[in-house]
């Protein structure tokens, strides 16, 4: 059966996982680089807007604590570029985040270089326009506890800022019922041979990058990543018995369903959680706008659970292939 679900955990731990454990253990706070940054969380000032987008994604890790990775997103049209000695276009920007309690306690605080490349021919083009920069910090919480989460951008060349202030309200994920986790749409997904290697977007041994603006060109699939939780397994085998349907639709039209029946898309499974990793093709989609539906129906309890997301098409453009040149650091 390990064939069939080589990352298959065959005892109740959950193997790949497990660094998040250890990372609350040995977890200490880093110093601040950008301290001027932290002190606009609570300051009112008059800074030309850089617009950027915010993800909060739920995980669960065990019974009192959840994953949660918080992920940025900015339009690379909105950022400064400057053309350096190595002939490379490159802007910079710097993040700085915290999470605080409800007793105001800081829980958590974080800030990272950001640091976006094009080659001339790539900005020439104006591929930057159509690309974006991400940044992802992973968090550890306590399930039961409510969290602020206080984010500010700043393009380090224009010296625009963007400051955003949101909740952090971890779902019960208990109980013995079919759970689903957030829903990530993406266009990068891939299994990585090092799990314990420390990087942003690496939930277990996956790499998955969330596009939060749900905006993909027809001419790449859209990648699924999916956490469900409580799912049985064969007391002989080990192994769960699952039919997971993937549906796209629009309006009330039925346009594309993938019926997994054979287990294909469960990259992991394990006595805590099941994680279905698939890719869908779209190229016969027009531009516009859809929904997505996973179903999951676990044929030894039968029960079903459901998740949903709405994603855009959008027509591809010359500038596609050359964002590939892009690097983020």
């Amino acid at each position: 059966m390990r064939d069939s679900f080589p990352y298959m955990a065959t005892r109740a731990q959950d193997d790949v996982f497990e660094r998040y454990e250890r990372y609350v253990r040995i977890k200490a706070p880093k110093p601040i680089k950008y301290g001027d940054l932290k002190g606009l969380v609570d300051v009112s000032i008059g800074y030309e807007s850089l617009p950027f987008r915010v993800r909060r994604d739920y995980f669960k890790l065990g019974d009192d604590r959840v994953v949660v990775p918080v992920t940025v997103e900015l339009d690379n049209g909105e950022l400064s570029f400057k053309l350096e000695k190595n002939q490379s276009y490159v802007a910079k920007v710097g993040v700085y985040g915290a999470v605080t309690s409800m007793t105001r306690e800081i829980v958590d605080e974080f800030d990272y270089d950001l640091v976006q490349t094009y080659l001339p021919e790539a900005y020439a083009a104006q591929a930057q326009k159509q690309g974006r920069s991400t940044y992802q910090k992973i968090l550890v919480l306590d399930r039961k506890l409510r969290y602020r989460l206080d984010l500010v951008v700043k393009d380090l060349r224009s010296g625009k800022v963007g400051v955003s202030r949101t909740a952090i309200v971890p779902p019960a994920f208990g109980g013995e019922n079919l759970k689903a986790s957030s829903l990530i749409l993406t266009d990068l997904v891939r299994q990585l041979e090092d799990m314990e290697k420390d990087e942003m977007f690496v939930l277990g041994n996956v790499k998955v990058r969330p596009v939060l603006d749900h905006k993909f060109a027809a001419s790449a699939p859209l990648a699924i990543y999916l956490q469900v939780y409580n799912v049985s397994a064969d007391q002989a085998t080990l192994v769960p018995s699952i039919e997971a349907s993937y549906r796209i639709s629009k309006g009330k039209k039925v346009l594309m369903e993938e019926v997994d029946e054979t287990g294909a898309s469960i990259q992991y499974f394990s006595g805590q959680r099941m994680v279905l990793v698939k890719s869908l093709p779209i190229r016969q989609l027009e531009p516009g706008r859809y929904h997505l539906n996973v179903k999951v129906h676990d044929k030894i309890s039968d029960q079903e659970v459901s998740a949903g997301q709405v994603f855009q098409v959008r027509a591809p453009s010359a500038a596609d292939s050359l964002n590939k040149t892009a690097s983020l650091q």
